[in-house]
């Protein structure tokens, strides 16, 4: 992340949340992965890739608790948690989320109405990206964090074209 990509995180987790927020995490498209797997008769690929996903959920679900913050849903290829210091945690999880196993999306927000919505704007947007939820008085806004260098990988071979799946 750049420097000035960094200020504006921690200036907007700041004015935006008190330094409070929740922070919700998903994999992307991993349900089309283990179909994958499974239809190729891939098993010891597809009990690999599980203990990948697992280890992955299970180092965020540490890195949230070492911060301080409280894991109220870990499973999966999912987390829900939420934080005192949003900005020192955002910053890491997008760096963990980087060399994941598989695309991860990342929602935020004041509350977690909000981070909620924000996950399923960055999915509905292609992935792979992390979202604000933002309320005003207009209602609901989103802001866009770009993706982390590394996240950025090539179409998995046999992906369909809509990036459909979760």
């Amino acid at each position: 992340m750049r420097e000035s990509e960094r200020r504006l995180l921690e200036a907007t987790c700041h004015t935006m949340t008190n330094g409070r927020c929740f922070v919700t995490l998903d994999g992307d498209r991993v349900g089309r992965q283990v179909e994958r797997f499974i239809l190729s008769n891939s098993l010891d690929e597809l009990g690999a890739f599980s203990a990948a996903v697992t280890g992955f959920v299970q180092s965020v679900a540490s890195a949230v608790e070492d911060a301080g913050g409280r894991v109220v849903f870990a499973a999966g290829d999912g987390l829900l948690a939420e934080v005192q210091r949003c900005d020192a945690l955002l910053t890491q999880l997008r760096r963990m989320s980087s060399s994941a196993p598989f695309m991860v999306s990342i929602g935020v927000g004041s509350d977690v109405v909000l981070a909620f919505l924000a996950l399923k704007y960055a999915k509905a947007i292609g992935g792979g990206v992390t979202v604000w939820g933002i309320s005003g008085p207009d209602g609901v806004g989103f802001s866009v964090l770009p993706p982390e260098p590394a996240k950025v990988r090539p179409a998995e071979p046999g992906a369909a074209a809509d990036g459909g799946g979760t």
